[in-house]
């Protein structure tokens, strides 16, 4: 992969971060001059960035216009939803299906490992952003 496309890569992910997380709300302009200059790479390598949203359905990106974090309507927002409470039976199924006593520790582990980095009044939304990972809690659980 060469270095062009591992930029644009790493700004398309981390533009879907800020758009799943609502750090970009819905309708919220998307200028590929700014978004250049924020990622260092050229207006081409925005533009893709910007059609691989688009194509996942997060950007609205008119011809000739700015494009804009997409704004899902009241149906697609329940459709979504619907997916999700469906995926998150599944998810949950399978996890009591395939639980080790040893999965016990290694949760608790990360538990308070993230609890002693984030304050209580910080929003859930911004704990990736605002949060170094908790690299060592899948070993041992931190000593209190």
């Amino acid at each position: 992969m060469s270095k062009k496309s591992t930029r644009a890569d790493l700004a398309c992910q981390a533009l879907r971060q800020a758009i799943i997380e609502q750090a970009l709300p819905p309708g919220t302009k998307l200028p590929e001059d700014e978004l250049g200059k924020r990622f260092a790479m050229s207006r081409t390598l925005v533009r893709a960035a910007l059609a691989q949203l688009q194509s996942e359905g997060l950007v609205d990106a008119p011809p000739r216009r700015t494009a804009t974090t997409a704004k899902p309507t009241v149906e697609e927002a329940r459709e979504v939803f619907e997916v999700r409470r469906l995926l998150e039976r599944d998810v949950v199924r399978l996890v009591i299906e395939r639980w080790k006593p040893e999965f016990g520790a290694e949760l608790e582990g990360h538990v308070r490992c993230m609890a002693g980095r984030i304050p209580p009044t910080v929003p859930s939304r911004s704990i990736a952003r605002s949060s170094p990972p908790c690299a060592g809690a899948t070993r041992r659980p931190p000593q209190q």
